[in-house]
């Protein structure tokens, strides 16, 4: 059996999706991804040691992005889930972007907010495309949030990777901005 990556087209999110009540404890990642395929796999690979799931949802892919993530889900079944958000999204600096509603498939904060819903634990983590997972900061993090038994209430923790880029030949930090 092949993975496949679940369709997602027309959906406004409402918080009620959520269904905050029938999570079940732990920590879900979930990411949007666009054009990830430079990073996609080693990103996933970092983080997956400290998550009970990751969440990745594409939209307007043209390199191998899609692949990369059915080949993770694949060899990462219980763990690694896969949709396909089909809707143009709109970025953020677009001219239309102020007057949009914020549950407009087009938007970026719909497309956030169904990606999160899209999640299936109590704890959830944003993780993006191009972010290594550095177990100084996360491991602690994680240690904590279990400790708990992934009960935070309403505190909110942040802790942010390195950005990785390519430039075509290499591959690296920016001296200027590295997390």
């Amino acid at each position: 059996r092949f993975p496949v990556l679940t369709a997602i087209e027309g959906h406004r999110f409402h918080p009620d999706q959520l269904e905050v009540g029938s999570r079940t404890p732990g920590i879900s990642a979930f990411m949007r991804a666009r054009n990830a395929a430079d990073f996609i796999e080693v990103v996933i690979r970092s983080h997956l040691p400290y998550y009970d799931e990751i969440v990745v949802v594409i939209n307007q892919c043209t390199d191998d992005t899609e692949s990369i993530l059915l080949r993770m889900m694949e060899e990462f079944p219980d763990r690694v889930r896969g949709f396909h958000y089909l809707d143009r999204v709109l970025p953020l600096g677009h001219s239309d972007y102020a007057s949009m509603a914020f549950d407009d498939p087009a938007s970026m904060a719909n497309y956030s907010s169904v990606s999160l819903e899209k999640t299936r634990h109590t704890v959830a983590v944003k993780l993006d495309d191009d972010h290594l997972c550095l177990a100084a900061g996360v491991g602690p993090i994680v240690e904590s949030i279990r400790d708990r038994e992934c009960r935070l209430g309403s505190e909110f923790l942040c802790f942010s990777g390195f950005n990785v880029f390519r430039d075509g030949v290499t591959t690296g930090l920016l001296a200027s901005d590295p997390v």
